[in-house]
């Protein structure tokens, strides 16, 4: 990199995820397809609302990440607050999305008969975009060696609830 580069417009600037596309992103990341109605349609993406829909649950989620309408543009000074970790941490909408319950991606995974190694490495291609560390790797499959259901779910909870996933690389 050089300063240079600047006038080209070479970089992107890393930001925080806006409240709908959090919300798809859980979705995508849990295979747990939101269905929410619009104009007597429904949809599966929070991106395709006008406004927010599905339930207090959601919309204080886009809320907490300063967006309550799609259509309205986030403003300036997005910023991570304990607002949001407190809800993505302990939130009803988070908590049913990771269950190994209604075909969630965990569920999908237990019940494959894919090894430890093959559940995290998927877990975390879904999540996060990317392959484990071999440190991260260790860590869950002691929580999959103690109890692969909960270990799976916890594993889950823990790649939604890091700062790589609500960010915008």
């Amino acid at each position: 990199w050089k300063d240079t580069y600047i006038n080209y417009y070479s970089r992107k600037f890393v930001r925080l995820m806006t409240g709908p596309e959090v919300v798809d992103a859980i979705s995508k990341a849990t295979d747990q397809p939101g269905q929410y109605s619009f104009s007597g349609t429904t949809v599966s993406r929070m991106k395709e609302m006008a406004t927010p829909g599905g339930g207090r649950e959601i919309t204080g989620l886009m809320q907490a990440f300063f967006q309550s309408n799609p259509n309205t543009q986030v403003p300036d000074g997005n910023r991570p607050s304990t607002l949001q970790a407190l809800l993505m941490t302990n939130s009803r909408f988070i908590n049913e999305k990771i269950a190994a319950q209604n075909g969630s991606r965990v569920q999908q995974v237990l019940e494959s008969g894919k090894n430890n190694e093959q559940i995290v490495e998927e877990l975390f291609l879904s999540s996060l975009g990317r392959w484990p560390t071999l440190e991260e790797k260790i860590v869950a499959f002691q929580a999959l060696e103690k109890d692969r259901k909960q270990g799976a779910e916890n594993i889950q909870w823990a790649l939604l609830n890091s700062i790589e996933f609500v960010l915008n690389h």
